[in-house]
C-alpha cells in the first residue's frame, strides 16, 4: 500500500501576527519609526520656515565674514567693532549699487506695461487669420455647444456678471505689508549675523563641551564644525566671485549688442547665478524676449540668448571645475533633488539655501560612520 502524504497546517500564534518572524517585525517597526521621524522633520521645517530661514542665512553670512573678523582681531580690533564695521560696509555697498542703477531699474519697471502690451500684440498677430488652428478650434467648439443646446433644449446662459473693479488701496496695503515683512527679516538676519560674529568661537566651545568627556567625540565634533565652516566659506566666496564675473561679462556683452540698460541686466544675471539651474534659465528666457521686443528680429534675440548660454557654459564647464578642486563634490541629481525639496518647503529662500545645506549635510555624513552610505550617495 503506497505511503500516504500528510500535510500539516502551520498555525501562527498571537506572538507572531501575520506570520512575520521576530526579526522581520523588528525591521518593520524600525522602518515605520524612521518614516514617522522623516515626516515629522519635514513638517517642522515647513511650519518653522519664518524662523529657520533667517537663522540659516545669518549662519552662512557669519561663515563668509568670519575670516575678515578674525584678521581684524589679530590687529587688536575688538570683534564687536570689526563685525559692526563689516556689516555696515556691506549694507552701504549694496545701497550704493542700487542707487547707481536706480535710473536703469526705474526705466525697466516703467517699460514693463508697454512690453506686456507689445507681447500681447505679437501673440494676436501671430494667431490672427481665418486659417489659424486656434480659430478653427474655437469655431468647432461653438458649433458643438450650439448643437448640444438644440438637442437638450437648454436656454442660453445668462451673461456673466461684471467683474469687480481693481481695489488699488487693498493692493497697496498688501504690498506694503509684504515689503515690511521683508525688511523685518533683513534686519533680523543682520542683527543675528552681528551677534554670531561678535561671539566668536563661543558656540563651538559649547558644542565641544556638550558632546561629553570622550576625546574621540570631541575630535569628531571639532572636525565636523571645521569642515562645514571651511566648505561653506569656500562655496560662498566662490559663488560671489563667479557671480561678479558673470555679471561683468553679461554687462559688457549686452552693451556691445546694444541692449537697453545693460548694467541692470548684468546685475540680474549676476544674482541669477545664486539660483542653480532655474535662475540662469529664467534670465536667459527673459533676455531673449527683451531682445526680440527691442530689436524686432529673431536673429538678434537668438544672438543674445546664445551669448548668455555661452557665458554659462564657460562658467560651468571651465571655470567651476578649476575653482572647485577642494570643494565637497556632490552629484548633480542630489543637488537638483535638494533644490526641489527645499524650494517646496521654503520657497525661493529654499532654492538659494539648498546647495550649502546639502554641502553641510554631506560633511556631517563624511565624519559619522553610520551615515557614510548616505555620503556615498550624495558624492559625485
Amino acid at each position: 500500500m503506497p505511503p500516504v502524504l500528510e500535510i500539516s497546517e502551520t498555525k501562527y500564534t498571537s506572538s507572531e501576527p501575520f506570520g512575520f518572524p521576530p526579526n522581520v517585525r523588528g525591521t518593520i517597526r524600525i522602518a515605520a519609526l524612521w518614516v514617522l521621524v522623516v515626516l515629522a522633520v519635514i513638517f517642522f521645517l515647513q511650519q518653522a520656515r519664518d524662523v529657520l530661514v533667517p537663522i540659516v542665512l545669518a549662519i552662512l553670512l557669519s561663515y563668509a565674514l568670519s575670516p575678515l573678523v578674525d584678521r581684524c582681531s589679530r590687529w587688536r580690533i575688538p570683534r564687536a567693532l570689526s563685525a559692526g564695521i563689516l556689516l555696515m560696509a556691506g549694507v552701504g555697498l549694496v545701497s550704493v549699487s542700487i542707487y547707481a542703477l536706480d535710473n536703469q531699474l526705474t526705466a525697466i519697471v516703467n517699460e514693463l506695461p508697454e512690453a506686456a502690451q507689445n507681447i500681447r500684440q505679437v501673440i494676436r498677430e501671430e494667431f490672427r487669420g481665418d486659417g489659424s488652428r486656434i480659430q478653427k478650434m474655437q469655431q468647432a467648439a461653438r458649433e458643438l455647444e450650439k448643437a448640444a443646446k438644440e438637442v437638450t433644449g437648454a436656454r442660453p446662459a445668462p451673461p456673466p456678471a461684471a467683474e469687480s473693479t481693481f481695489n488699488f488701496q487693498s493692493y497697496l496695503w498688501s504690498g506694503s505689508l509684504g515689503a515690511l515683512g521683508l525688511f523685518t527679516q533683513l534686519f533680523i538676519i543682520l542683527f543675528l549675523t552681528y551677534f554670531l560674529l561678535a561671539s566668536g568661537d563661543l558656540f563651538k566651545r559649547k558644542v565641544v563641551k556638550i558632546v561629553g568627556p570622550s576625546l574621540v567625540r570631541k575630535r569628531v565634533a571639532i572636525n565636523i564644525m571645521k569642515d562645514i565652516e571651511t566648505q561653506i566659506e569656500r562655496f560662498l566666496l566662490l559663488q560671489l566671485f563667479v557671480s561678479v564675473l558673470v555679471g561683468c561679462a553679461s554687462w559688457l556683452t549686452l552693451k556691445w549688442i546694444g541692449v537697453d540698460h545693460p548694467a541692470a541686466w548684468g546685475l540680474a544675471n549676476a544674482l541669477a547665478t545664486w539660483i542653480p539651474y532655474f535662475g540662469p534659465a529664467a534670465i536667459t528666457i527673459v533676455m531673449v524676449v527683451i531682445g526680440y521686443m527691442q530689436f524686432g528680429t529673431i536673429g538678434t534675440a537668438a544672438l543674445i540668448g546664445g551669448v548668455l548660454v555661452a557665458i554659462r557654459t564657460l562658467e560651468g564647464m571651465l571655470l567651476l571645475p578649476w575653482l572647485t578642486g577642494y570643494q565637497a563634490h556632490m552629484n548633480t541629481v542630489a543637488v537638483f533633488i535638494a533644490i526641489l525639496f527645499f524650494g517646496w518647503i521654503w520657497g525661493v529662500w529654499g532654492i538659494l539655501l539648498a546647495a550649502p545645506l546639502m554641502m553641510a549635510f554631506k560633511v556631517l555624513c563624511d565624519q559619522i560612520e553610520p551615515l557614510k552610505p548616505i555620503s556615498e550617495l550624495l558624492g559625485d
